[in-house]
């Protein structure tokens, strides 16, 4: 098996293990929110590695199309659920009615 050993394409494995730590070097922040992220496994500030430009909408698996963002505050899902046109999470109260609050991990305006 090679670096590109999946049909979509995406690095995996060590070549992916050592983007991660090239593109967090860079900076350990969330692109989102601002939140510092930690890459040792376990921790309670975990981060996921994200396409500025999403993969599906023709962006490029390079290092420069990477960015941090964390999964403590929902920030990855977010991004993810928008670049695939998905609507924002909404939480539902007790009564069955939306609870009028920003998402986690929603982009800042």
């Amino acid at each position: 098996m090679g670096m590109y050993d999946n049909a979509d394409g995406r690095i995996r494995g060590r070549a992916l293990q050592a983007r991660r730590l090239r593109v967090w070097t860079k900076n350990p922040h969330c692109a989102n929110c601002g939140d510092l992220t930690d890459i040792t496994a376990g921790t309670d500030r975990p981060f996921e590695l994200d396409h500025t430009v999403a993969l599906t909408n023709g962006g490029e698996d390079t290092d420069e199309n990477c960015q941090v963002l964390c999964l403590r505050n929902g920030c990855h899902e977010a991004k993810t659920r928008r670049d695939l046109g998905h609507r924002p999470w909404v939480a539902i109260g007790a009564d069955g009615w939306p609870i009028d609050q920003i998402p986690p991990g929603e982009v800042k305006v």
